[in-house]
């Protein structure tokens, strides 16, 4: 939250910010849980959902324009349902009715993507 204050504050009125974060609230984190890509390797100090992520921008002095989530990770979670390593190899489509148009409309995708303007 300092960093992003910290920026309104370098920022123009009418200044954007595109922020991208790991999306706490996505499908993958959700099936995989502790072995999803988001908790093992990296070392996120903070999570987001699209709530938290708006709210704190909007707290913070910006009017967020645009979001949305990005990167499906279909393949990882076909694996996992197929009983396979979720990032190696090619599982079977086990949910054909789970379309990348389903996952990004529900921002259910593994990452969030924010456009943000500074007031």
């Amino acid at each position: 939250r300092v960093a992003l204050e910290r920026i309104h504050q370098l920022l123009r009125p009418g200044g954007v910010l595109l922020i991208c974060v790991p999306n706490f609230g996505s499908l993958i984190n959700r099936i995989l849980h502790e072995e999803a890509g988001t908790f093992s390797g990296y070392t996120h100090i903070n999570f987001f959902t699209i709530d938290t992520l708006t709210r704190m921008q909007q707290d913070c002095g910006f009017e967020v324009v645009e979001k949305e989530s990005v990167i499906t990770e279909l393949g990882s979670i076909n694996n996992y349902l197929s009983f396979e390593h979720p990032y190696f190899g090619e599982g079977e489509t086990v949910m054909p009715h789970l379309t990348p148009q389903y996952i990004h409309e529900n921002m259910l995708g593994s990452r969030l993507l924010t456009v943000a303007r500074s007031q």
